[in-house]
């Protein structure tokens, strides 16, 4: 639940032994172990994100979108398909 993910790699970093290090590239190993934050140090890491203003939640009336909404913002066409005793219909 951090709302901004590059925090959750800084955390790893700080708390993790040398050879559990995630490079820049962010790649992990193969069962490599990761240091994940309790929800106490979620809600201290969150309020740092928030006081910087890197949040990638999108503030709602009735609570927070988990993505940040910007980054998809723009004209979408959709298309549904149905079927019907297998005729397709679009």
């Amino acid at each position: 639940m951090l709302e901004n993910s590059q925090y959750l790699k800084e955390y790893h970093n700080q708390c993790c032994s040398f050879l559990d290090i995630i490079p820049e590239n962010g790649k992990l190993r193969l069962l490599q172990k990761l240091c994940i934050p309790s929800p106490e140090e979620i809600l201290k890491i969150n309020s740092v994100i928030q006081e910087r203003g890197e949040s990638l939640f999108k503030q709602l009336p009735n609570g927070k979108l988990f993505f940040n909404a910007e980054a998809v913002s723009g004209k979408y066409r959709v298309i549904q398909t149905e079927s019907d005793d297998g005729i397709q219909k679009s």
